[in-house]
């Protein structure tokens, strides 16, 4: 009787708390921080688990960097980043194309990921000698080499949800620790350069004289240096990130050592073994499968936003607050995710009530993104210190906790492996691209 009733509630404690999954996590990020404070782990391997994480959306977050800069000389102005973000869909093509050919077993994935890091380390090197070239098309001046070779960057994050990171499920968790905090640093390197490198003021006049004859001319301060120079630092380091992949996957025996080995059941325990038996090996039977469903749903229209929709309109949300707010709003953006999901690792949200809460808020800070954007020249508060400071916040904010939810609902994907974590990225880039669509097709079109 007393077993009946135990079967019971652990039937029903995945619907609140997801079943084991709260301390069983728990336990396994407290095994994971005493792993790393007591440097039970490789040190060389581990940071050359964050450079390849870093490499993963470096290229894409350098562009994002520059849009506060790029909107001011581009012939496509403030619909600079919309333009941007739908290039970015259409990367997706990477993607779509190693999930048709993923099985087939044509080319080792380390290869592939040799080549698409290549590609992005090429691209941003030829990017920062010819973004400002504008090219007459139909009659119109537009960026297409900065589209181009944005495009071309662009095919290294989108497969990297699909391609990298299951790769890194081959490692202990606590190398998939390194991967993300590269991945966050893959955010933070660009933004501090850019906020190192400042954003062109508004013209101020000046009098010059010239012939005697004392005439008044506009002035633009210009940032600490081009946004050229700035794309080929990038390039320099997807260059040294690429060697360092090179390293670790052909150089050394450090994926050899590491690599999680599956476990191989002795003779009784496969005499025994039942199918329901040998699903829990690819499956977690405390995690229902219409909640990973819904996850992976949640996961889609999170990143339809915050890759999609989102970005084509910051420039519209911001830039009425000026140049400056557009510019720290964003970089502060990129900073800040990567934090939150430091800190959704160490303290994941694992109550399904807490992550609809967190999903709560988050979409009172997109209304308030959307409003500001739609009401764009003039949007609330505009011309006030506190319209400045709230859209900063809100941004800020919005972006902390799109991160903190992502990273929570991979860390309970995870314990389904490779596949699971396959299905997230698809998820991740479907969501992008419809959102993409969406807020191209209302800016341009609208």
């Amino acid at each position: 009787m007393a077993s009946n009733i135990e079967e019971k509630e652990e039937q029903e404690a995945p619907i609140l708390q997801l079943g084991s999954l709260n301390s069983e996590m728990v336990h396994q990020r407290s095994k994971t921080l005493r792993k790393i404070f007591r440097g039970e782990h490789n040190y060389l391997l581990s940071a050359l688990c964050v450079s390849f994480g870093m490499s993963t959306w470096l290229p894409v977050n350098s562009v994002y960097s520059q849009m506060p800069l790029l909107t001011q000389y581009a012939p496509e102005s403030w619909n600079l980043a919309s333009y941007f973000s739908v290039v970015v869909q259409i990367a997706n093509i990477a993607p779509l194309g190693y999930y048709f050919v993923r099985d087939r077993q044509w080319c080792p994935d380390s290869i592939l990921i040799c080549l698409f890091l290549l590609l992005g380390t090429l691209a941003s090197c030829f990017l920062s000698f010819t973004y400002h070239i504008p090219v007459s098309i139909f009659g119109a001046q537009h960026s297409f080499f900065f589209f181009l070779f944005a495009f071309f960057l662009s095919m290294v994050g989108c497969v990297s949800s699909v391609l990298f990171l299951p790769f890194m499920g081959r490692l202990p968790e606590v190398y998939l620790v390194s991967f993300f905090i590269g991945e966050g640093i893959s955010g933070f390197i660009p933004s501090f350069l850019a906020l190192l490198q400042g954003v062109a003021k508004d013209p101020v006049c000046i009098s010059v004289n010239v012939s005697g004859v004392v005439t008044k001319q506009e002035v633009m301060k210009e940032p600490l240096f081009s946004s050229g120079l700035f794309f080929f630092v990038i390039s320099s380091i997807m260059l040294f990130n690429t060697l360092c992949f090179l390293y670790l996957n052909y150089f050394s025996n450090l994926m050899s050592k590491y690599s999680v080995k599956p476990k191989s059941p002795s003779n009784s325990e496969a005499i025994n073994v039942n199918p329901s038996r040998n699903r829990e090996t690819d499956e977690d039977p405390d995690i229902p499968k219409f909640l990973l469903i819904v996850l992976i749903v949640v996961v889609g229209i999170i990143n339809c936003f915050s890759n999609g929709i989102l970005p084509s309109i910051m420039s519209y949300s911001c830039l009425p607050y000026g140049p400056e707010t557009y510019h720290w709003s964003l970089n502060i953006n990129m900073i800040i995710g990567p934090l939150s999901s430091y800190f959704a690792y160490f303290i994941p949200l694992v109550s399904v009530r807490l992550l609809a809460f967190c999903c709560i808020v988050e979409i009172l800070c997109i209304n308030y993104e959307l409003i500001t954007a739609f009401t764009s020249p003039f949007p609330p508060l505009i011309g006030t210190d506190i319209g400045v400071v709230m859209i900063i916040l809100v941004w800020m904010f919005g972006a902390g906790l799109i991160s903190y939810i992502k990273l929570s609902i991979a860390a309970i994907l995870r314990r389904r492996h490779k596949k699971a974590l396959f299905n997230y990225g698809i998820s991740t880039q479907i969501g992008s691209t419809i959102g993409a669509i969406l807020a191209f097709i209302l800016i341009i079109y609208a």
